[in-house]
C-alpha cells in the first residue's frame, strides 16, 4: 500500500480514479531511483543550469515515453531560459517549443482564483460570504446536520467538501456548459462538512468561475481574456472547451501515438490552454506580490493571502498547507531545505500534465508542461530537478543528503497487533491489514506488503517479490504509518521527513442489510450519451463482511482492478468510504427510466448488467 501523492490530487479526472495514485507514486519512486540528480552547478552558471535541466528532462522523457515537453525558468520578472523538447504533435512532426500551447488542467484554477480576488479587491466579492449570496440557485442534498454553509473562501482552498465534479457531462464529444453545474449539483451530496478536510474539487472552482461571471456581468471566457490574461501578457492563453487547434497547439498522446482528447465542461477549473511562457508571466506576477511591471493586478495583502496557509487550524490537515489554489507542502518530494517554502500546483487531463512551482523567498519559478498520458511523474521530477538547477545557479544552494529510513524497532505486542488489524479506506483503495504470526501484512491491489515496526513507533512499508526478494520503494522507504483519532474518525496517517498526511480511514465492518445484499452484481452506465466513460463496468460485492465496489479503468490504469469500500448510510444510500479526492461520494438507489431499480452516482445511472 502506498499513500496518495496530493501534489497531483488537485485535478483528478474522475472521482473513482484514486487508484491511479498507486501507479504514479511507484513510478515516481522508480524514476527517482533510476535517474541521476542535478548537482554541482556553480553560483551564476545559468548556462550550466540550463544544460543540466535539459539533459535531465531528456532522460526522463525517454524513460516515461513522453512525446513532447516544454519548460521555463523565471527569476523575478524575467524568463531566464525556456526550451522545448520532443514534438508537440507526433503525427505532423511539429517540434515542441516554449510557445507550444498545452492543456493546463488544474493550473487553470490559479487564474480563476486570481480573477475572483481582483473582484474581492474591488469590493464586489466577500470571501467569507456564502456561495448562495452570488449564486442563489446553488444547493446540494443535505447530509451533515448543523454544518455551516459553503463560503467563497472554501471554494479557493480545497475545503468546500463538494464532490470532485459531477462526472455526467464533464467530458465527451459534446460536453455540457459549465453554467449547468449549479443545477447538476442539486442532485449531489457533499463529501464532508465544509472546512473539515482537504478535498480538491473541480466543481468548487467551476462555481467560483460562475461567481466571477455573475458578479462581473460578463461571459467568463472573454472576461478572463480581456481583464487578466491579455493584461498579464499571456499572449496565447485562453479558456476553452477544447485544446488549442492553431499551429501552436499541442496534441495529446497515449503510448507514443497521437489522439484527440475529449472536450470538457468545467472550463474555469481545467479549461486553460497556455504555453510555459504564458504561465511564466503569471508566475512573475505571483513572485512580484501581485504586481508585474508597472501594473498592479492584486493588492499586496491579497497577493500574500494566495501564498498564506489557509487551513492551519484544520485538525484533519495535519501538515498539509494550502493557500488560495496553491499547495504549500510536499510529501516525499519538491522540498528545498534552506531555500524557503515551495508552493506548487499540478494540472492533469487525460493526455496532458503540467506543474508550476514558485519559491517566493528566492524569487524563482519553474513551469513544465507535457502532452502525453503517463507523463505525470516525469513532469514532477523535471520540475523538481529544474528548480534545483536554478537554485544552484542563483545562490549556490546545495541539496542536502536524503534522510535515511528509521531503523527497525521492537516487535509489536498482542494488543498493538490487534489494534492495527482491520479494513481501511485509503487514497489507493480498499486495504486490509492482517496478522501473520507475530507480524502484520497489508493486502492491496493484488499485492501483499509487510508492515514492520520502526524505532519511532510507526510502521514501515516493505515489499518482497515472491515474498523473498526485497523491492526498493525509493523515497517511500522513509515513510511511516501511524493511527490517530481526529474528529471521531480513526485516521491512517503517513509521515515522511517530518511531514504528515491523511492516508486512509478505518472502515468498521457492519452487517450488510438485505436491501444492499440484494443489489450485488455487475453494473453498467445506462445514460452514457456522448460522455467519455472512464469506468465502463463496475461490480458490487461483499468480501469479509465489507460492501465493495470494484471496477476497471482501462484508459487510465490498464488492467489494474480498483476496489473501494462502500459504506451504507441507509437502505437507499451509501458512500465511498474514506477521506480524499472522490471518497465520500454518494451512491443512491433510484428508479431507472425502464422502471427497474438501479443506482445513481455522480449523474450517471447504473443498471444491473443483463446476462
Amino acid at each position: 500500500m502506498q499513500p496518495g501523492d496530493y501534489r497531483n490530487a488537485s485535478s483528478r479526472l474522475n472521482t473513482l480514479a484514486v487508484g491511479t495514485v498507486l501507479a504514479v507514486t511507484i513510478m515516481s519512486s522508480a524514476l527517482r531511483a533510476a535517474e541521476p540528480r542535478v548537482d554541482g552547478i556553480a553560483a551564476g552558471d545559468w548556462e550550466g543550469a540550463h544544460k543540466a535541466a535539459f539533459e535531465a528532462a531528456e532522460r526522463l522523457m525517454r524513460s516515461s515515453n513522453v512525446v513532447g515537453m516544454s519548460l521555463a525558468v523565471v527569476d523575478g520578472d524575467r524568463v531566464v531560459w525556456a526550451d522545448g523538447l520532443g514534438r508537440a504533435d507526433d503525427g505532423t512532426k511539429v517540434a515542441a517549443s516554449p510557445r507550444t500551447i498545452y492543456r493546463a488542467g488544474g493550473i487553470s484554477a490559479l487564474l480563476t482564483i486570481t480573477a475572483a480576488l481582483q473582484l474581492v479587491d474591488a469590493g464586489l466579492i466577500d470571501l467569507d460570504s456564502p456561495v448562495r449570496k452570488y449564486l442563489p440557485g446553488f444547493k446540494v442534498r443535505p447530509r451533515f446536520p448543523g454544518a455551516r454553509e459553503i463560503l467563497v473562501r472554501d471554494l479557493m482552498t480545497h475545503h468546500s467538501g463538494l464532490p470532485h465534479t459531477v462526472n455526467k457531462g464533464s467530458r465527451g464529444t459534446r460536453p455540457g456548459s459549465f453554467t449547468e453545474l449549479v443545477d447538476a449539483l442539486q442532485e449531489e451530496s457533499p463529501l464532508l462538512p465544509p472546512g473539515t478536510a482537504f478535498s480538491p474539487s473541480e466543481a468548487a472552482v467551476t462555481l467560483l468561475g460562475l461567481i466571477v461571471q455573475t458578479v462581473a456581468q460578463r461571459d467568463f471566457v472573454p472576461y478572463m481574456r480581456q481583464t487578466l490574461l491579455a493584461p498579464l501578457g499571456m499572449e496565447n492563453a485562453g479558456f476553452a472547451v477544447e485544446r488549442e487547434r492553431s499551429n501552436f497547439g499541442a496534441r495529446g498522446h497515449r503510448k507514443g501515438k497521437s489522439e484527440e482528447e475529449p472536450g470538457l465542461r468545467d472550463v474555469p477549473a481545467v479549461g486553460l490552454n497556455a504555453s510555459v511562457l504564458d504561465l511564466a508571466r503569471f508566475a512573475s506576477m505571483t513572485l512580484g506580490g501581485g504586481r508585474l511591471g508597472d501594473r498592479e493586478f492584486l493588492r499586496p495583502a491579497t497577493a500574500a493571502e494566495m501564498l498564506r496557509p489557509q487551513n492551519a487550524n484544520v485538525p484533519m490537515a495535519f501538515d498539509m498547507r494550502v493557500g488560495f489554489g496553491w499547495i504549500g507542502w510536499a510529501f516525499l518530494g519538491l522540498s528545498f531545505p534552506g531555500a524557503g517554502p515551495v508552493w506548487h500546483m499540478s494540472g492533469d487531463t487525460l493526455d496532458f500534465h503540467s506543474m508550476i512551482l514558485v519559491l517566493p523567498s528566492q524569487g524563482l519559478a519553474v513551469v513544465v508542461m507535457a502532452n502525453s498520458a503517463g507523463s505525470e511523474a516525469a513532469v514532477s521530477r523535471v520540475a523538481e530537478e529544474t528548480m534545483v538547477a536554478a537554485l544552484q545557479a542563483k545562490s549556490g544552494w546545495r541539496r542536502p543528503e536524503p534522510l535515511m529510513p528509521q531503523p527497525d524497532g521492537p516487535e509489536l505486542s498482542e494488543s498493538e497487533l490487534a489494534a492495527w488489524e482491520g479494513d481501511w479506506a485509503t487514497v489507493t483503495g480498499y486495504v486490509r491489514i492482517f496478522r501473520k504470526g507475530d507480524s502484520l501484512r497489508c493486502a492491496a491491489f493484488g499485492r501483499t506488503f509487510n508492515l514492520v515496526p520502526r524505532e519511532d513507533g510507526r510502521l514501515a512499508v516493505r515489499l518482497k517479490l515472491a515474498g523473498l526478494i526485497p523491492v526498493s520503494l525509493g523515497p517511500f522507504e522513509r515513510m511511516g504509518l501511524s493511527r490517530e483519532i481526529v474528529d471521531g474518525r480513526e485516521i491512517l496517517v503517513a509521515e515522511a521527513d517530518g511531514t504528515r498526511m491523511v492516508a486512509g480511514e478505518r472502515v468498521r465492518p457492519a452487517p450488510v442489510s438485505a436491501a444492499w445484499a440484494g443489489r450485488l452484481g455487475h453494473y453498467v452506465v445506462t445514460n452514457p450519451g456522448t460522455d467519455l466513460l472512464l469506468v465502463e463496468e463496475s461490480e458490487l460485492k461483499i468480501e469479509r463482511g465489507v460492501l465493495l465496489v470494484e471496477f476497471e479503468m482501462p484508459r487510465l490504469t490498464g488492467d489494474l482492478r480498483i476496489r473501494l469500500p462502500l459504506v451504507p448510510l441507509s437502505d437507499d444510500e451509501a458512500v465511498l468510504g474514506g477521506i480524499g479526492t472522490g471518497l465520500g461520494d454518494m451512491f443512491r438507489v433510484v428508479t431507472l427510466p425502464d422502471g427497474i431499480s438501479g443506482l445513481r452516482y455522480s449523474g450517471y445511472l447504473l443498471g444491473l448488467k443483463k446476462r
